[in-house]
């Protein structure tokens, strides 16, 4: 089992590349967007239709980097999104790891559209004082931080419940604030610290002061959630287990 990786220009730190040779015996690709091409997230490298001369040859050097050292490079284009494969059975063996988006999400759609024409919308006049985005908002009540357990990440000590079942797994990193750290723990297998941090979205700051310790989990965690029915009315556990695992810093 191997990762796929996604691609983040990083303007003051260590190059993304440096961080996929450091573990490349675990990334099988690296998917990246074109400057100021449309992608589903932020446009790289572009403001006002004008591309950036230095993130472009930033890009390109990496991507030859990563080319020289064995690991498969994948464009992301509005239109390639494999639409023909939604239903078929090869979406079984391709997962993603630290998705933080809330289970059966119905504002996913608008928030993925919002976040990648984010540049042109911070130039309106927006709606003053609204957040536009569902999980934000519903996290500011810890009545529900249960739904964080609902959700479909699997931790980085579970993942090998799906050897043999998935062959690539996606982890979340073109936006996320530390992606050494999320690429070193799932390849290790082990995180010891707050499980929001490896998220993408991550909501450390909805929680805070409290987190999620994810040395607390029972060690059946992974093998329970994996075959969960999905009776969350009557069911409980999710409720039960998030009272080990939610922790405050204060205490």
């Amino acid at each position: 089992m191997k990762f796929a990786v996604g691609y983040q220009y990083i303007e003051d730190g260590e190059p993304f590349s440096s961080i996929a040779t450091d573990y490349r015996d675990h990334i099988s690709e690296v998917y990246f967007a074109w400057i100021g091409q449309p992608s589903g997230r932020p446009i790289l490298g572009s403001t006002d239709n004008e591309p950036d001369v230095v993130v472009q040859e930033q890009l390109l050097e990496e991507l030859q980097l990563l080319r020289k050292i064995g690991i498969k490079l994948d464009l992301l284009l509005n239109a390639n999104c494999y639409g023909e494969r939604a239903i078929s059975i090869a979406f079984e063996k391709e997962i993603i790891a630290n998705s933080g988006c809330l289970r059966f999400c119905p504002a996913q759609t608008f928030h993925d559209n919002l976040i990648a024409h984010s540049y042109e919308a911070e130039k309106l006049e927006n709606i003053p004082d609204w957040n536009p985005h569902l999980c934000w908002n519903l996290y500011k009540d810890p009545a529900n931080f249960g739904n964080i357990l609902k959700s479909t990440w699997i931790r980085p000590e579970d993942l090998s419940l799906y050897e043999g079942i998935a062959d690539t797994v996606k982890l979340a990193t073109r936006q996320h604030a530390h992606p050494r750290m999320v690429i070193g723990a799932y390849a290790e297998g082990s995180f010891f610290g707050n499980l929001l941090d490896l998220l993408e979205p991550g909501f450390s700051p909805a929680f805070a002061p409290n987190f999620i310790n994810n040395s607390a989990f029972p060690p059946d965690w992974g093998k329970h959630i994996s075959e969960c029915d999905n009776s969350c009315e009557s069911c409980g556990y999710c409720n039960q287990v998030l009272s080990k695992v939610l922790c405050n810093y204060c205490e």
